[in-house]
């Protein structure tokens, strides 16, 4: 099976980390980009048209649900997965009428997030 590509966009780096090992343990990742910026993870998805995306609500200076319009424009056949510790019904509504194709929380995403990953790509 080909490997997942994927971008994780979060505003904190030590968290970035810590996924980023999370994800490369996993059999289905392959590449794997992490940002803290919004303009950088507009440009990755850009040149390097990464099949995930996983985005953060609370980013400086633009919401991750602000972005995912401006993702779809630049990455179109990406699935975008909002990844947040704000387990909120309103940010779950929100991210749906964006346009996001999943919803995980930080506080179960050992769990959550590869099953949501292959679901949104039907793999």
């Amino acid at each position: 099976m080909k490997k997942i590509s994927l971008l994780m966009l979060d505003n904190n780096k030590i968290f970035l980390k810590t996924a980023k090992v999370f994800l490369r343990g996993q059999d289905i990742i392959g590449e794997v980009h992490t940002t803290t910026s919004p303009i950088t993870a507009i440009r990755t998805c850009e040149q390097k048209q990464p099949q995930v995306i996983l985005l953060d609500i609370r980013m400086p200076g633009k919401c991750g649900i602000e972005l995912i319009p401006e993702i779809r424009e630049k990455a179109p056949n990406a699935k975008i997965i909002i990844l947040t510790i704000y387990d909120l019904d309103e940010y779950k509504e929100s991210a749906a009428n964006a346009g996001a194709d999943g919803f995980v929380s930080k506080k179960t995403m050992s769990e959550t997030l590869i099953p949501t990953i292959k679901s949104s790509l039907n793999v």
